[in-house]
């Protein structure tokens, strides 16, 4: 179920419509999602960058991630898997069940290629120390096919700047 809503972007028309797709990350300056919107009737469009902010509460914002298509991760500082979302599932092929609580490295081909994602991240070449933005890594399916991924991900800090985790957005992008 996506999130919708009525739209204003026309001066006297009022559309309804629904979020289609919501950006795997948000720009670097704004801080905002690219977000794709269906509207009604069918074939009306809106006029470019005059879609008002649509306020999307923690409830719809947690939903479009479940949804996703993309593969979403959250892990813990120890890099045991807390968040796995359906896009991963059926990118990856585990059920929630069997991969929630074990490690990530499981997801890659070897511990040196997870080693890498993780100093990518610590780095400033790849989107900024703390975070990467479309980092070519691989991962390994359930079926032991390798899926080659572009990743956008950030670590996790705490008030007192100590690191609680990661989370990571990956577009399959083998052909």
């Amino acid at each position: 179920a996506a999130a919708g809503g009525t739209f204003d972007a026309f001066p006297g028309r009022v559309l309804d419509g629904r979020v289609a797709r919501v950006g795997a990350a948000a720009d670097r300056m704004t801080g905002t999602f690219e977000v794709e919107v269906a509207v009604e009737p069918a074939g009306a469009r809106f006029a470019r960058g005059r879609l008002p902010p649509m306020p999307l509460d923690r409830a719809i914002l947690e939903r479009l991630i479940e949804v996703s298509p993309d593969i979403v991760v959250a892990t813990a500082a120890d890099g045991t898997v807390q968040y796995y979302n359906d896009g991963a599932r059926e990118n990856l092929g585990y059920s929630r069940l069997e991969i929630i609580g074990r490690y990530v490295v499981e997801l890659y081909p070897s511990l040196e290629e997870a080693r890498r994602v993780m100093a990518a991240m610590r780095s400033t070449e790849h989107g900024g120390p703390g975070r990467v933005v479309n980092f070519p890594t691989t991962f390994v399916a359930k079926d032991g096919h390798e899926i080659d991924v572009s990743i956008s991900g950030v670590i996790v800090y705490d008030e007192s700047e100590v690191e609680q985790g990661t989370i990571g957005f990956a577009k399959d992008v083998s052909e």
